[in-house]
C-alpha cells in the first residue's frame, strides 16, 4: 500500500464509503507506521530538542544523496555529537567527511642473543645453566610505541634442553608472558613463538628460555670451533599505527 495520492479533502456532511475511510484513514496510518513498506518523507523528519536550551529542533534532510542534520530554526547545517560511544581523538576521531586511514609503519626492533657460558668437547658446545623454575633472557628490546598502534612479537630460539620436557620457550611483551610453548625435547630444534598485543610507551620484549624443572639444567644451543658463538635466540617487534 502507498500514501493516498493525493489525500482526499472531505467537505461538510460528506458520508465515506468502507473504500474511501479504508483508503484514506487506514492505510494512511499503516503507511505511516512503516507495516507496509518503507515510508519516503518527502521533505525531513524534525526531532524535538528536549532540552530546555534553546538550541531548536533538528531536523534530518537528504541532500545530493548525502545525510544531513540541520537546525529547525534556520536550516543551517549541525554536527552530531555523540555521547553515548567513544569518539576516540586524533586519527580515531569520529569526524565530517569521507575518511581514509593507513596503516603506517611505527617501528621495528630485533635483538640477537649474545654468546653462551660454557663449552665442552673438543669443539665448543656453548650453554647455558638456568636456575630451578628461572628463566634466562636469551634477547630483549625496548623501544617506545605510538598510542594508536598495534604490536607484533616473534620470539625464536634454537637449541637442545639436557633433559627433556624441562624447558619452556617465553616470549615477553610489556613485563608479561604472552606466549608459551610447550615442553621442549631433548632434541636439538627451532621454536618460534609469534602473538599481538596493544602497547604504547617504553615497553621491553623479551624472548626467554625459562626452566619448569626444581634443579640446575643446561641448554645446549650449536657446535662451533669459537667459544663465542652466540647463543641461538632472537626477539623481534613489529608495531604499525593508524
Amino acid at each position: 500500500m502507498a500514501w493516498p495520492n493525493p489525500p482526499k479533502t472531505w467537505a461538510d456532511d460528506t458520508v465515506p464509503t468502507e473504500t474511501e475511510f479504508n483508503e484514506q484513514i487506514r492505510d494512511a496510518l499503516r503507511y505511516l507506521k512503516g507495516l507496509d513498506g518503507v515510508p519516503l518523507f518527502e521533505d525531513a523528519i524534525e526531532l524535538k530538542d528536549k532540552d530546555g536550551t534553546p538550541v531548536g529542533n533538528l531536523r534530518l534532510k537528504v541532500i545530493d544523496e548525502i545525510l544531513q542534520i540541520r537546525n529547525a530554526a534556520d536550516d543551517a547545517f549541525k554536527k552530531l555529537k555523540f555521547d553515548s560511544i567513544p569518539v576516540g581523538t586524533g586519527a580515531t576521531e569520529v569526524a565530517q567527511g569521507d575518511h581514509t586511514h593507513s596503516l603506517l609503519e611505527d617501528t621495528v626492533d630485533v635483538d640477537v642473543s649474545g654468546a653462551g657460558t660454557g663449552s665442552s668437547l673438543s669443539c665448543y658446545r656453548l650453554s647455558d645453566a638456568i636456575s630451578p623454575l628461572g628463566g634466562l633472557d636469551l634477547a630483549s628490546i625496548t623501544d617506545t610505541y605510538d598510542a594508536n598502534s598495534r604490536q607484533v612479537g616473534v620470539a625464536v630460539a634454537k637449541g637442545r634442553p639436557s633433559a627433556s620436557a624441562q624447558f619452556k620457550l617465553q616470549l615477553l611483551m610489556g613485563g608479561v608472558v604472552v606466549a608459551e610453548s610447550a615442553a621442549l625435547g631433548n632434541v636439538d630444534a627451532t621454536t618460534v613463538l609469534i602473538y599481538t598485543k596493544v602497547m604504547s610507551g617504553s615497553q621491553t620484549s623479551i624472548c626467554r628460555m625459562y626452566n619448569a624443572n626444581a634443579s640446575f639444567q643446561y641448554i645446549w644451543y650449536s657446535y662451533n670451533e669459537a667459544a663465542t658463538t652466540n647463543r641461538g635466540g632472537a626477539v623481534g617487534v613489529g608495531s604499525v599505527r593508524i
